[in-house]
Protein backbone atom coordinates (compact mmCIF):
# COMPACT_ATOMS: atom_id res chain seq x y z
CA UNK A 1 0.00 0.00 0.00
CA UNK A 2 1.29 3.48 -0.79
CA UNK A 3 1.84 5.92 2.02
CA UNK A 4 -0.09 9.18 2.25
CA UNK A 5 2.90 10.93 3.83
CA UNK A 6 4.32 13.77 1.71
CA UNK A 7 7.70 14.93 3.05
CA UNK A 8 8.69 18.58 2.85
CA UNK A 9 11.39 17.78 0.27
CA UNK A 10 8.76 16.29 -2.04
CA UNK A 11 6.62 19.39 -1.72
CA UNK A 12 9.58 21.64 -2.54
CA UNK A 13 10.53 19.55 -5.58
CA UNK A 14 6.95 19.62 -6.86
CA UNK A 15 6.92 23.42 -6.49
CA UNK A 16 10.23 23.76 -8.36
CA UNK A 17 8.98 21.68 -11.27
CA UNK A 18 5.80 23.78 -11.30
CA UNK A 19 7.85 26.99 -11.43
CA UNK A 20 9.94 25.55 -14.25
CA UNK A 21 6.77 24.91 -16.25
CA UNK A 22 7.02 21.12 -16.11
CA UNK A 23 4.90 19.91 -13.21
CA UNK A 24 4.11 16.71 -15.13
CA UNK A 25 7.80 15.77 -15.19
CA UNK A 26 8.04 15.23 -11.43
CA UNK A 27 6.51 12.23 -9.70
CA UNK A 28 7.06 11.66 -6.01
CA UNK A 29 5.85 8.25 -4.85
CA UNK A 30 6.11 7.03 -1.29
CA UNK A 31 5.46 3.50 -0.15
CA UNK A 32 4.76 2.10 3.29
CA UNK A 33 7.56 0.21 4.97
CA UNK A 34 11.25 0.61 5.47
CA UNK A 35 14.06 1.27 3.05
CA UNK A 36 13.71 -1.25 0.24
CA UNK A 37 13.15 -1.52 -3.51
CA UNK A 38 10.51 -4.22 -3.90
CA UNK A 39 8.70 -5.30 -7.07
CA UNK A 40 5.89 -2.74 -6.72
CA UNK A 41 8.45 0.06 -6.35
CA UNK A 42 10.50 -1.26 -9.24
CA UNK A 43 7.43 -1.37 -11.48
CA UNK A 44 6.65 2.27 -10.67
CA UNK A 45 10.25 3.40 -11.17
CA UNK A 46 10.75 1.54 -14.44
CA UNK A 47 7.43 2.79 -15.84
CA UNK A 48 8.49 6.37 -15.08
CA UNK A 49 11.91 5.87 -16.67
CA UNK A 50 10.41 4.21 -19.75
CA UNK A 51 8.03 7.13 -20.22
CA UNK A 52 10.71 9.80 -19.89
CA UNK A 53 13.78 8.19 -21.43
CA UNK A 54 12.35 6.97 -24.72
CA UNK A 55 13.80 8.70 -27.78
Amino acid sequence: MRSSIRPAADERLAQRYQLAGSPHAYVGEFFDGGHRFDVMMQDAAFAYLAAWLRP
